[in-house]
């Protein structure tokens, strides 16, 4: 009995598996972050749970690969280690030329949790030109496998969009056990999510800072905190920014902290965050703790969604077109469902002309998602 409610738990976690985790396939990665609700024999067992899933293009045009990669889901105070779901050959159809394309795909034996669950996998919805997407994803456990005649079946339903990802340009102050460590120090935080959800993944990236006064700054690296939530809970446009990570590894390992944020996003792009940095300094000890606060003001970069990729180049939308800086060679646009629009030639400051919308733009082997107004 105690194996059956095991699985029963572990079958659960497969339902929820649309969660966030790296791509390990070899096309063009699209990330959609949105939420999952979740039925399990009429009764709700998850609703509005954030959760990100990618879709790697594969050789066959409007072919995906859906990857639910490295999946931990709390349950009942403990974690479940689900591991990876693969679906192969998602495909997305719009036969009519509407911009809305059919989703359809299927995987008739999936293990996970180690070899303990298996199940069929079915996947249908629908994709949008403004990047929406909604899944209905059928899971039917065989309880009693190999025996595939006994099942249970689980529903799941993801509601989410494109991934964004938008710049805040700003000044950090950092204090530390009452010591100034700096003050107006020019960061940049990127918060990247579904346009039209309120959960983000913020990055402070490269981030260096001097632990004691005069001190060499070190490099700490990325700090990344998931699921930041953005809630206008009365309609003002002012949102309230909250969100935490428990445990985060800085500096190879070297510093290990938890990480708490809070503070206003508005609608005139400006952003004020308090990050409240505990640092355990002896680790894996939690109770001894040192405290770092860190206030950011800053302000949306180009008042819009703009990229950034590897060599420097940077894309946004402007009124009626999208503009490269940085950048000479050729330039592909899409349409969010995949389809090119154009393909241009530029140099530093080129415009590509386009109807307002949201386009996925490709230069120097990476791609960015813009919007023309």
């Amino acid at each position: 009995m105690k194996k059956f409610y095991t699985l029963l738990l572990c079958a659960l976690s497969v339902s929820s598996v649309l969660a966030q985790g790296p791509m390990r396939a070899k096309g063009d990665v699209r990330w959609f972050d949105g939420t999952v609700d979740i039925v399990m024999g009429g009764a709700p067992i998850k609703s509005g749970m954030p959760v990100s899933i990618s879709l790697t293009e594969q050789d066959a045009s409007n072919v995906y690969e859906l990857v639910l990669a490295d999946f931990k889901l709390e349950m009942n105070g403990g974690t479940l280690n689900v591991g990876d779901i693969i679906v192969p050959n998602v495909t997305f159809t719009d036969d009519n030329g509407d911009g809305i394309s059919d989703v359809t795909g299927t995987i008739d034996d999936v293990s996970l949790a180690e070899g303990q669950i298996n199940a069929k996998v079915d996947i249908s919805g629908e994709s949008r030109q403004d990047g929406s997407l909604d899944l209905t994803i059928d899971v039917l456990w065989y309880p009693a496998y190999p025996d595939k005649d006994t099942t249970m079946p689980i529903a799941v339903t993801f509601v989410g969009g494109l991934r964004t990802t938008t710049y805040y340009d700003g000044v950090v102050s950092i204090s530390m056990l009452g010591t100034e460590l700096a003050d107006g120090k020019p960061v940049s935080i990127a918060l990247s999510g579904w346009e039209y959800g309120n959960y983000y993944e913020l990055v402070l990236a490269d981030f260096e800072l001097a632990l004691m006064p005069g001190q060499e700054p070190i490099l700490l690296g990325d700090i990344v905190v998931p699921n930041v939530a953005f809630t206008d809970d009365n309609g003002d446009g002012i949102s309230d920014v909250t969100g935490t990570i428990d445990d985060v590894s800085l500096a190879e390992g070297q510093i290990n902290a938890k990480v708490d944020i809070s503070g206003e996003s508005r609608q005139d792009g400006s952003l004020d965050l308090t990050i409240d940095v505990l640092w355990y300094s002896a680790y894996p000890d939690k109770d001894t703790t040192i405290p770092i606060a860190v206030t950011f003001t800053g302000e949306k970069r180009n008042g819009g969604i703009a990229g950034i990729v590897d060599n420097g180049a940077k894309v946004y939308g402007v009124a009626g077109a999208v503009k490269v800086d940085g950048y000479n060679g050729v330039a592909e646009v899409y349409s969010v469902d995949g389809r090119m629009i154009k393909k241009q030639m530029v140099s530093d400051g080129s415009q590509i002309d386009l109807a307002s919308g949201l386009y996925i733009v490709r230069v120097a082997d990476k791609s960015v998602k813009v919007a023309v107004r």
